[in-house]
């Protein structure tokens, strides 16, 4: 009886409890919604007191926390509303609606990557929340991080599917990636979603010409000049002249141009770094269209010279990339009208390097093809034959009586023709002619005269006949220099320039493809070592690290066509190569940028492409050196002849290769680099070859490694000369 009623007492002063409980819940939420109430009549100030008032009788009352910072906010008060914001989470870690207010208030401050953590924050416990989706997919848009920004928009898009910016910020993370394709169903779908989208209309019309749809991307900027007839937005009025200039319908370019001078207003043509494609649409519109070819030549010379002094950083950079290739593509068209074809398809090889979505380009290139084939045919004229050495004005040498038997005299040239070379003979001996014409024979001299009668035949039967006679008696002649040798016979008079591309491939996009450690390490030896001890400026120097493909070709066609006649350029590539088995059983070499994809071969470097990438370029010489797997098989090559002295070795042109394997692989720490260091911090010569060098260690090197080094001249371009090194004093 008395447990009895002792449990009737207990169960009464619960239940007051729980009443008690629920009355002060709702006497606190009847307080908020008060304070609620003053705040949304913007009474912010009175509002905050109130809060206050509230957090000093109830220190947990997380919503007085978050409304009171809401109050700050709404003032300017950031520091204090942050401070609101995380004691709300504190006390409620699961109070979304805080880390989305930190969010706005840390992407107000642009401090982007704690704006991102709040929101993402949120999104734990907010995950149909697509506005939440929307804005992180912006935040990482902005911070470039495209990948995660589009991953945000498929969710926002999933929840909100009739939102149509959703679709045009996605669609702008897929052009970044260069993934056209995307792009435009995005921009297409936004275009549904909102008819008047001039934007869209404009962005697809860029992905287009990037995709060489030149015909639908006038159309897409033809839209967006339709909706934006005030021309709010010059763009694409201006993006209208590549199209057209591209489906060579010059005159519309300048009836356009002009309509964008009557407007009087700034374009983006109209800054510093566009000023290449100012001069590129000058040759059109003042040139071209009056069919004055020579003056549009030297026009579009002077914006790829503007062009490739610029250093090109920004976020248009890659349009302008296509800018650079339209200066090219018009120059091979213009040097086909003149009907100089070598020319036009070295412009049209080197525009494909960096866009190859240019269908004008290829049609060029075609159509160069079918010409040379009818030329052949029709060929009448014999071949050209241009003497490298000897040289008319050393024709008379001398050799000592003791030094006659076995004296050697070099015959080098090269031979032209429209259809191609079929022969070469010396003295009745066949000699090898390369494709670019060049050959080389090393034949015995005697005491008096000697004649050397030189037999051209072309595919066409035509032939050629040139005698080099030359008179000896004296001394030694064409002995291989000597690398111990420090003479006088070993200088030069020229004053040489000297230029450097550095490449370090580190870091892949590919995560089947391993990243580096050493490239970057061995590109800073090589810097300081061409800086410190020999005669490279800083400011000649480029450093690549981790180039994608179309930026590291680029910069080698902007470099080596910049340079002068006594400039000489240095290649240093560190990376990954590759090498494939051909179905014909030849091995080709590859170079893999860092955003190659493993297994697809047009995604790697060839070295075809380094070929077309220099073949127009004036300098004396260029040197590769490549610290990769199999990069001895990435060029084609040639036998290769050691120079007579160092002045021998400056004087013809030049185009070779050093390799630090050839059919190897090669380690990420590369032992290439620490004897390449050595032999140039030991090397007491003031000039000295690169083949030289090599062979200061290249017996060492084999020995230790059993790699084999190679220095091997580049078929089709090699014409007999060797890289010369010049240390400080």
């Amino acid at each position: 009886m008395g447990n009895s009623l002792s449990a009737k007492k207990w169960f009464v002063c619960l239940s007051l409890v729980f009443l008690f409980q629920e009355t002060y819940s709702q006497f606190l939420k009847d307080k908020i919604n008060f304070g609620k109430q003053i705040m949304q009549q913007k009474q912010y100030d009175a509002a905050i007191s109130f809060f206050t008032t509230v957090i000093r009788t109830e220190q947990n009352a997380y919503e007085a926390y978050y409304y009171r910072g809401e109050c700050y906010k709404n003032l300017g008060k950031t520091q204090e509303a942050l401070k609101d914001f995380n004691t709300t989470t504190q006390i409620n870690p699961q109070y979304a609606d805080a880390y989305i207010m930190k969010g706005n208030i840390y992407s107000g401050l642009q401090n982007i990557d704690q704006a991102i953590k709040e929101y993402a924050l949120a999104l734990q416990y907010q995950k149909q929340n697509a506005s939440l989706y929307r804005v992180l997919g912006q935040l990482t848009l902005r911070k470039k991080d495209y990948p995660t920004s589009i991953t945000y928009y498929n969710e926002a898009i999933k929840l909100n599917p009739n939102l149509e910016s959703n679709y045009f910020e996605r669609g702008n993370a897929y052009k970044a990636t260069h993934q056209y394709e995307n792009a435009i169903k995005d921009y297409s779908e936004n275009i549904r979603l909102a008819p008047n989208s001039d934007g869209s209309y404009n962005n697809r019309g860029v992905c287009n010409m990037f995709l060489g749809n030149y015909a639908a991307a006038l159309h897409d900027y033809d839209n967006a000049i339709r909706i934006d007839s005030r021309f709010q937005n010059t763009a694409p009025l201006l993006n209208s002249l590549e199209p057209l200039a591209r489906l060579y319908r010059f005159e519309e370019v300048n009836s356009r141009l002009q309509k964008f001078r009557d407007l009087k207003k700034n374009g983006y043509i109209d800054s510093e770094n566009w000023a290449f494609y100012k001069i590129y649409l000058v040759a059109i519109t003042q040139a071209i269209t009056k069919s004055d070819y020579l003056e549009a030549m030297d026009l579009l010379d002077e914006a790829e010279s503007l062009y490739t002094s610029m250093v090109d950083t920004d976020s248009e950079s890659e349009i302008r990339k296509r800018g650079y290739s339209a200066i090219l593509s018009l120059k091979g068209y213009i040097l086909e009208k003149v009907e100089d074809y070598d020319e036009a398809k070295i412009n049209y090889k080197q525009a494909l390097l960096i866009n190859e979505a240019e269908p004008e380009v290829v049609e060029g290139l075609k159509r160069i093809a079918n010409i040379e084939i009818e030329l052949a045919k029709k060929d009448k004229i014999a071949p050209t034959l241009e003497i490298l050495e000897p040289l008319i004005n050393s024709r008379s040498i001398s050799i000592g009586e003791d030094k006659i038997a076995g004296a050697k005299q070099s015959i080098r040239g090269i031979a032209s023709d429209a259809s191609g070379i079929r022969t070469l003979q010396i003295n009745n001996t066949e000699v090898k002619v390369e494709s670019n014409g060049y050959f080389e024979a090393l034949l015995p001299i005697n005491e008096g005269d000697n004649n050397y009668i030189i037999n051209i035949t072309d595919n066409n039967s035509n032939i050629a006949t040139e005698t080099v006679s030359i008179k000896a008696r004296g001394a030694k002649i064409n002995k291989a220099v000597d690398s111990t040798n420090t003479s006088d016979g070993n200088t030069l008079t020229e004053e040489p320039v000297y230029h450097a591309i550095l490449i370090a491939e580190s870091e892949y996009k590919d995560e089947s493809i391993s990243s580096l450690a050493g490239p970057a390490k061995d590109m800073a030896k090589v810097y300081s070592l061409l800086v410190e001890k020999y005669s490279f400026l800083p400011e000649n120097i480029v450093q690549l690290k981790s180039p994608g493909r179309i930026d590291l070709l680029e910069e080698i066609i902007k470099k080596s066509k910049s340079l002068k006649e006594n400039d000489n350029l240095l290649i240093f590539y560190a990376g990954h190569g590759v090498m494939i088995n051909k179905a014909n059983n030849k091995e080709e070499g590859f170079l893999l940028p860092s955003d190659a994809k493993l297994g697809l071969v047009s995604s790697y470097i060839k070295g075809d492409e380094l070929t077309d990438a220099i073949e127009a370029s004036p300098a004396r010489h260029i040197l590769f050196i490549a610290d990769a797997c199999f990069a001895g098989t990435l060029f084609r090559s040639i036998s290769n002849e050691a120079p007579a002295s160092v002045s021998e070795a400056y004087k013809d042109k030049s185009r070779k290769i050093m390799s630090s394997g050839n059919r190897t692989v090669v380690p990420d720490e590369s032992p290439f680099i620490a004897y390449l260091q050595t032999a140039f911090l030991n090397n007491k010569r003031k000039f000295i070859t690169a083949e030289q060098l090599l062979n200061t260690f290249k017996e060492a090197y084999t020995d230790k490694t059993r790699l084999n080094l190679q220095y091997n001249p580049i078929l089709g371009l090699d014409q007999g000369g060797h890289f010369v090194f010049i240390r400080k004093d």
